[in-house]
């Protein structure tokens, strides 16, 4: 890829401990948390995982000077969901 680049992250983290309790009468988390991915707003920050994962992918583009625009999300997995990074790249057409 050589032109300008629109990347998207999506980095999902282990959840604490506290948000995948379930009650052992009802199988329901407690704590009032839901079962599909939360926002994170802990470490590490967003533009350190951005930093990481555009280093980690250099092999593709040419330069990190080439994106213009970058979106990064922090979530908590789901409650049966692993923790993953997502990635999606986009040059800019003609």
């Amino acid at each position: 890829m050589t032109g300008p680049l629109r990347v998207a992250i999506t980095a999902y983290f282990p959840r604490p401990q506290k948000m995948s309790r379930r009650s052992k009468r009802t199988g329901e988390l407690l704590g009032g948390y839901e079962e599909g991915p939360l926002p994170m707003s802990s470490r590490p920050d967003a533009d350190n995982v951005a930093k990481s994962v555009l280093d980690a992918l250099s092999d593709w583009y040419r330069d990190d000077s080439q994106v213009f625009a970058l979106a990064v999300r922090k979530l908590y997995h789901g409650v049966d969901a692993r923790p993953r990074v997502r990635v999606t790249i986009a040059e800019l057409s003609d």
